[in-house]
Formats: C-alpha cells, sequence, structure tokens
C-alpha cells in the first residue's frame, strides 16, 4: 500500500513539473476568459470591425472561354482585430501564437464571384496568426472557379481579359465589418503566374459599397481587377498560317491557267476542299470562344478567306456565256492574241476576233457544251492573272492585318 501511494505521488509530481510551452500557454489563457468565437469581437457594440483583404499569391490552371470561367488558386490575406485575443506580452514573452480557427472568431468570407471554391484544408486543420495585441491574420487559401465575362470580338487572339475577383464578408452590414484592399499587384512577380497560354499582367483591388434593396442592407467588399494577356503564337501557327497557306495554295491552283479546255473540274474540286478546310478551322476557333453576337478577329480572317475561295470557285463554275463587257474589259492587255467564238444574243465583233450571234445552231447538246467550256477558257486566259493578283493581295492584306 505504502508502494502504490509512493508511485501515485512521483507520478502527481512529475506531471506537475511537465514543461508547457509559453505559447500553449498563451492559448489556455485567451480561452480560459470565456471567450466566445460566436460573436463578432467589438468591446462596443457600435465599434467596427476594420477587414484588411490583400492577396498573397495567385497561379492561373485553365480558362475555359466558352464556358467564361476562369480556374485559378489564389491565397488571400485577411487581417483585423480582436481585443479579446490580446495578452501582456512582458508576462508571457511571447509576441506571435498560432491558434486553430474554430477557436476564435473570424469573418465569414466568401468570393461571391466564384462559382465553386475548393479548399485543401478543413476548416479543423487550418490555424491563423495572432499578436499579443489582438492582430489576427487569417489565410483564405483555395481554387476557385471565377465567372470572367469574356471579350473577344475584334481582338482574339491578340486580346487580354481582366477578371473581377469579389471577395467580402457575407452576412455583416459594413457598420459591423468594413472591408477595405490591401496593397495592389502591378506587375508581375514571385507567386503570381499565369500558364502556357495566359500571361499574369496585375491585380489592382478596389474597395466598394453595395445594397441589398429588398431587406436595405449595406455591405463592403474588395474587388481584385486581375489582367490576363494571351499568348497568340499557338493561334497563329496552328490556324492563321495554315489558313493562309491553305488558301494561297488554292488561288494559285484555280487562277493559274493550265489548259484551255475541259470543264476545269480538278480546280473546282481543289476549291471546295479548301473550303472544307477553312470551315474546319473556322469550327475550331468557334467552339473555343463564347457564343458572342459576333465573331472575334481571327474568326473573321478565316471567314474572309472562306469568302475569297468561294468567290474564285463560282468564278470558274459559270455554265453561260461570258458577257460582251468581259471581253472587251479583256482586249487591251492582249490584243495580240485572235481568237473567234460564237455565243448566244445579237451578233457582235470585238477587236479581238469575237463574234456574238444569235442565229447559231448547235447539232447536239455536247456541242454547246464544249462552245461554253471553250469560251469560258478563252476568257479564263485573259482574267486569271487579273484574279490570281486580287485574291492574292486580298488574302495578304488579311493576314497582316491580323498580325
Amino acid at each position: 500500500m505504502r508502494v502504490l501511494l509512493l508511485v501515485c505521488g512521483i507520478s502527481t509530481v512529475i506531471g506537475a513539473q511537465r514543461p508547457v510551452s509559453q505559447e500553449s500557454a498563451v492559448v489556455k489563457y485567451l480561452l480560459s476568459r470565456g471567450y466566445d468565437k460566436s460573436t463578432r469581437p467589438a468591446i462596443v457594440e457600435t465599434d467596427t470591425t476594420v477587414l484588411n483583404i490583400s492577396v498573397n499569391s495567385f497561379s492561373l490552371y485553365q480558362m475555359d472561354q466558352a464556358k467564361e470561367i476562369v480556374e485559378f488558386s489564389a491565397e488571400f490575406l485577411l487581417t483585423w482585430f480582436d481585443p479579446f485575443m490580446a495578452w501582456n506580452r512582458s508576462e508571457f514573452n511571447v509576441t506571435w501564437i498560432k491558434m486553430k480557427e474554430i477557436y476564435i472568431w473570424k469573418p465569414d468570407i466568401l468570393v461571391s464571384t466564384s462559382i465553386q471554391t475548393d479548399f485543401l484544408l478543413d476548416p479543423e486543420e487550418r490555424y491563423v496568426d495572432i499578436r499579443y495585441d489582438g492582430y489576427v491574420r487569417q489565410s483564405y487559401y483555395g481554387v476557385f472557379f471565377n465567372q470572367c465575362k469574356m471579350k473577344v470580338v475584334n481582338c482574339f487572339p491578340y486580346d487580354a481579359q481582366e477578371c473581377a475577383v469579389e471577395i467580402g464578408p457575407w452576412s455583416y452590414t459594413n457598420n459591423q465589418v468594413m472591408s477595405i484592399a490591401g496593397d495592389a499587384i502591378t506587375e508581375p512577380k514571385d507567386g503570381f503566374k499565369g500558364n502556357s497560354e495566359w500571361e499574369f499582367i496585375y491585380m489592382i483591388p478596389v474597395a466598394y459599397n453595395e445594397t441589398d434593396e429588398d431587406v436595405g442592407f449595406n455591405y463592403t467588399a474588395v474587388r481584385w481587377q486581375t489582367m490576363l494577356k494571351r499568348k497568340p503564337e499557338f493561334y497563329v501557327w496552328v490556324l492563321l498560317v495554315p489558313s493562309f497557306i491553305i488558301t494561297t495554295v488554292s488561288l494559285f491552283g484555280i487562277f493559274i491557267p493550265t489548259n484551255h479546255l475541259g470543264e476545269r473540274e480538278e480546280k473546282v474540286t481543289l476549291g471546295l476542299t479548301t473550303l472544307l478546310s477553312t470551315a474546319v478551322i473556322l469550327e475550331i476557333v468557334a467552339s473555343t470562344m463564347p457564343k458572342a453576337s459576333a465573331l472575334p478577329l481571327l474568326g473573321n480572317f478565316i471567314l474572309a478567306e472562306i469568302f475569297i475561295t468561294a468567290i474564285g470557285v463560282l468564278a470558274i463554275t459559270r455554265q453561260w456565256y461570258p458577257p460582251m463587257w468581259m471581253v472587251r474589259a479583256c482586249e487591251f492587255p492582249f490584243r495580240r492574241r485572235k481568237f473567234k467564238w460564237i455565243g448566244d444574243k445579237k451578233t457582235s465583233t470585238s477587236s479581238l476576233g469575237s463574234t456574238y450571234t444569235d442565229e447559231k445552231k448547235y447539232e447536239t447538246d455536247e456541242e454547246l457544251e464544249q462552245e461554253r467550256s471553250d469560251a469560258w477558257s478563252i476568257i479564263f486566259d485573259r482574267i486569271d492573272v487579273y484574279l490570281v493578283i486580287l485574291f492574292q493581295v486580298a488574302n495578304v492584306i488579311l493576314t497582316l492585318t491580323i498580325t
């Protein structure tokens, strides 16, 4: 019995002498004073808690342009004063302590422009930093799926998008919790980065007041204007340059005179294949863009290329005789070349030797079709050079405009 009492006494002495850190002593001291974490820390009810919201890091993951959603991770630093979390520094010889968030009051922060927020740590595992004078610092880190209205008309793929990230308390009025903005990030630096397609430019905060007219609820929040600039190299080399090359090859293939007879089926096929190729490229652009009322700059370029090719294809598929004005327009530069051709309508002779008459009779439809084909071949020998220059100049101007 005496031995048992001796052992218990020794254990009690050892337990009583177990060392306790100064930080643990401060935490026990603060929580032992009847702290209520459900109540806003204000000694006087009319006192306003000033909440400072700054950003400590930003990393862009992806930007879904069709859905107009930007996914990124960010760390916001929230600071405020809690007078019930202060202690005498000379008594405990501690300036800063860490305490779990679940033990103290904190503002119910919400990123109102985010449709989804994923936190990497559970609330039970997150800590806050507390200074001896009651200054509290909380790290609000997560992955945010933020709405971002895209402006791509007349600028894609050389565009820069400004996305608003709005953060602030949800259930407190501006008389209870006043949000103020931290320092702006005016240039790229460590901890702030884009991705392979987008470059981070800046994050500028703007504190603002909002009013809920239904209940007369006034609150404050901070809007971070985040600027991201697109890197256009991918779209230039994968979409723009191939479109230019395809259209150039098609135009030369259509308009360079390689034969004088036949229906020019190969050239029509080449033009139609080009139209299909550029339509596929346009679909790629359209599928990645928001469904706006107008096409972006690159989309307009590809659409213009389609029209250029389509006009070229239509020009070689006519099934009626070339009009007299077309023959006369081609006379001057090619007076040395003479030809005779009988078309329909009234008789007329040009300086080229062309004769129009409506008295010509054809024994078979094949003769009529052959004569039309020969007529168009002769005309195209004269206008093909002009057309290839005209369309290619338009193609080059379009490409230079967008680049």
